[in-house]
């Protein structure tokens, strides 16, 4: 079976051998070991992974690739924030292959700011432990779809392998998705006002968000896609601070008051953390390269809380870089 993944950081793959509810729901745990280590080692899967935001990419790994069975993506990437164009890349994949199941983690913009059904997505996957539950209290995780025969296959292997989340657990998510487009669309607010302060600051090299093109960070080709798919920014904001290094980039984090350290998001609270050394720390270094996941990286995932005193926190943590290339 050959699938494309564009898993956890922009990245894809191609796949050999039949999938099953297996596959679907393995996916929602630990994708980028998933895909690299037990799909080829346990499952006779191979998965080869590309850029599939990367258009020409794309286009070249399906006609080089033997076979198509799945194409999985992320998007915006995590935590690239890289954005690939759903309808494309469906198009691209039920053309090497009709039958051909295509895969959208859509847990940094949806379901308020981004419809992969709407796209032709055939599953789509959240991680319920962050914007759905949206307080840092619960940890799920739901995978969507609108087909008879593969909500089968999830219900058959749910049965026996019972990857249920408890009643408590179920009844949290129902209270938390009375306000989740509250939630979203406020801190998608804050994130903006948060992204262009950002932005400006002499310290920051680069700034990455959705739907935004700022002047040091240009790229028209994902806005153009993100005018066309999205309804939204979101709240995940990606920054590389100046120096581009990892001594830098702690000491930003280390002079935060307000924002907390911490891998999760799209909570209530504003979030900071080092990918290279937290989130995607089990990457090897040559895929953190490839998938521009650098030294001086952080992700920010904005929360409810005012968001001047937010603007100021980080730009004053920013400040304390002012004297590193002295």
């Amino acid at each position: 079976m050959e699938v494309l993944l564009c898993a956890c950081m922009c990245r894809s793959s191609l796949v050999h051998s039949p999938i099953s509810a297996h596959f679907l729901l393995c996916v929602l745990l630990g994708t980028y070991f998933f895909f690299k280590n037990v799909c080829p080692e346990r499952l006779d899967i191979t998965t080869t992974p590309i850029d599939t935001s990367n258009q020409h990419a794309l286009i070249e790994a399906i006609q080089k690739a033997p076979r198509l069975d799945a194409l999985y993506l992320e998007t915006p990437a995590n935590p690239t924030l890289a954005v690939s164009d759903i309808a494309k890349c469906v198009s691209l994949a039920k053309n090497k292959n009709q039958d051909c199941l295509v895969f959208v983690d859509n847990t940094f913009l949806g379901p308020v700011f981004q419809a992969p059904f709407s796209h032709g997505a055939d599953v789509v996957f959240y991680s319920a432990t962050k914007f759905l539950s949206g307080h840092s209290d619960l940890l799920a995780g739901v995978a969507l779809t609108k087909r008879e025969d593969l909500t089968a296959k999830i219900n058959g292997f749910r049965t026996i392998l019972g990857p249920v989340v408890a009643p408590d657990v179920a009844w949290m998510l129902t209270r938390s998705l009375e306000t989740l487009w509250l939630r979203m669309e406020r801190q998608a607010e804050k994130a903006t006002k948060i992204a262009k302060a950002v932005a400006a600051h002499p310290n920051v090299e680069r700034v990455i968000f959705p739907g935004l093109s700022f002047g040091n960070n240009p790229n028209q080709e994902s806005q153009a896609v993100w005018e066309r798919q999205c309804t939204g920014t979101g709240s995940m904001i990606s920054i590389v601070v100046r120096p581009n290094t990892r001594e830098a980039a702690f000491k930003v984090l280390n002079g935060l008051d307000i924002a907390h350290l911490a891998v999760s998001l799209g909570s209530t609270e504003t979030l900071v953390q080092h990918p290279r050394s937290m989130t995607h720390s089990d990457m090897s270094v040559e895929d953190l390269n490839t998938c521009g996941i650098v030294e001086g990286m952080l992700r920010i995932s904005v929360g409810l809380e005012n968001s001047s005193d937010i603007t100021n926190d980080i730009l004053s943590a920013l400040d304390l870089l002012k004297n590193e290339e002295e």
